[in-house]
C-alpha cells in the first residue's frame, strides 16, 4: 500500500521553539533545554519565550532571562556595523561579520575605508549583535551543541527533540509527498537540502533515524 504524507504547513519554528535536546557546555552530558511560551499570541519569537537548562550530572543552569545571558552563550553570533569612516568621513563603513564561539562578544570591528584607504575601529554595541540562537536548525536557543546528530556520507542530520524526529521520519518513509495550497516555499520541508528528500537515500537515512531513536530512548526529559 502507498504511503502519503500531506505537508500542511510545518515550519522550523515548530522546532526550534520547543524542548531541545542538547550537550552540557560542562559536561557534555545530554540533557534537554525546556521551553515556555509566554503569551498566547500565535507567533512565536524570543520575546515571547523563556528557556531553561539544568544539567542533571553538574547543575550547569542556563536561563535565557537571566542577565549574565550573553556571556553564557556558547555559540556563535554576528555583528552588524554601520559608522562613517574616522579619518577622512566621506563614505559609510558597513561590517557583517560571523564571530565564532567567543562567550563575551567584541567590543570593535575592523573596516578598510575605499576612499582613503585607512582602517577604523568600529565600536560594536548591543544593538549590533544578533545572537544565532536559533536561526538555522543545527543551533540552539543558548549555543549547545544538539545531542540528535546524526552523520551519513552526504550529510548530517539535526534532530531538536523526538518529536521533530518523528515528523521527519513520517516524511521520508512517505513514498508520496504532497502539500497543500496553504504551505508556501518556506516550510520546513520544502526548504530540506535534496539529498534528504531523494528516494535514492531513503534508506541510509532511516537508518541514520533509527540510530537517533536509539540514542533518544536514553534520555528522560
Amino acid at each position: 500500500m502507498t504511503s502519503r504524507y500531506i505537508d500542511d504547513g510545518v515550519y522550523k519554528s515548530q522546532f526550534i521553539f520547543a524542548d531541545q535536546w542538547v550537550h552540557c557546555p560542562d559536561c557534555e552530558t545530554p540533557g534537554v533545554i525546556h521551553y515556555q511560551k509566554l503569551d498566547k499570541t500565535t507567533f512565536s519569537c524570543e520575546c515571547t519565550s523563556h528557556f531553561v537548562f539544568t544539567c542533571r550530572k553538574c547543575n550547569r543552569h542556563l536561563d535565557s532571562h537571566s542577565k549574565k545571558y550573553n556571556k553564557e552563550f556558547n555559540g556563535h553570533y554576528y555583528v552588524y556595523v554601520t559608522e562613517r569612516c574616522h579619518f577622512c568621513g566621506g563614505t559609510q563603513l558597513s561590517v557583517n561579520q560571523k564571530i565564532h564561539h567567543l562567550k563575551n562578544p567584541v567590543t570593535h570591528v575592523k573596516a578598510i575605508c575605499p576612499i582613503c584607504n585607512k582602517t577604523s575601529q568600529l565600536s560594536v554595541k548591543p544593538r549590533d549583535i544578533d545572537y544565532a540562537n536559533a536561526n538555522r536548525l543545527k543551533h540552539t536557543q543558548f549555543g549547545l551543541k544538539l545531542y540528535l546528530t546524526a552523520h551519513t556520507r552526504l550529510g548530517n542530520l539535526y534532530i531538536h527533540n523526538p518529536e521533530h524526529l518523528q515528523v521527519l521520519k513520517s516524511f521520508i518513509l512517505a513514498d508520496l509527498r504532497e502539500r497543500t495550497q496553504n504551505t508556501g516555499n518556506s516550510s520546513y520541508f520544502s526548504r530540506l537540502p535534496a539529498w534528504i528528500k531523494s528516494a535514492r537515500n531513503r534508506k541510509e537515512i532511516l537508518k541514520a533515524i533509527l540510530r537517533l531513536e536509539q540514542m533518544a530512548s536514553t534520555i528522560q526529559p
